[in-house]
């Protein structure tokens, strides 16, 4: 098990988002497969311009395949986009696939 905890900050002038704080843990194989990763995360941000606070979370989970390859499907859920003043909610799926040579 790991759990992470960050922090960060941007200058106003430079990006919309000023402040971001996001935690979170990870499960090490959890179907005992060495390589697989399975976590969630939660972030709030607040926005340079104080449009509003924003929020978001994360799930995914890393399959070892193979010893080189791994894929990683996730989905984000955002609710009230600090960058987008009309947007709701919404959800980000991905899927990341990686081989190495």
């Amino acid at each position: 098990l790991g759990v992470f905890l960050k922090y960060g900050y941007s200058e106003p002038k430079l990006d919309r988002i000023e402040h971001l704080i996001s935690t979170g843990f990870v499960i090490h194989a959890p179907w005992m497969i060495q390589g697989d990763l399975m976590g969630i995360g939660f972030s709030w941000d607040s926005s340079s311009n104080m449009v509003r606070d924003g929020y978001s979370s994360e799930i995914f989970c890393r399959l070892q395949l193979t010893t080189p390859v791994r894929l990683t499907p996730n989905v984000v859920f955002i609710i009230n986009p600090s960058v987008k003043e009309n947007a709701g909610a919404l959800a980000v799926f991905g899927l990341r696939y990686r081989a190495l040579f």
